[in-house]
């Protein structure tokens, strides 16, 4: 994801396949010009597959790495 505004990338990296969602977070306020959205921030959602037998244990590595533009 690459924030030009503020000149930033973020990457999330996963050390087994899964998928990366990406969401806007936006707010609908009411102006004078009508209903108006506004940008407030990103969320991710990280997700895979898992099948854990009882009492078993899986580790996983999730790294966010932010670096300027």
């Amino acid at each position: 994801m690459v924030d030009e505004w503020n000149q930033f990338r973020v990457t999330l990296r996963l050390d087994r396949s899964g998928d990366i969602w990406y969401m806007p977070i936006e707010t609908v306020s009411q102006s004078e010009e009508g209903a108006e959205r506004t940008y407030q921030g990103s969320a991710l959602l990280a997700s895979w597959p898992l099948t854990l037998q009882p009492g078993g244990v899986e580790r996983m590595e999730v790294r966010l790495e932010m670096t300027d533009l």
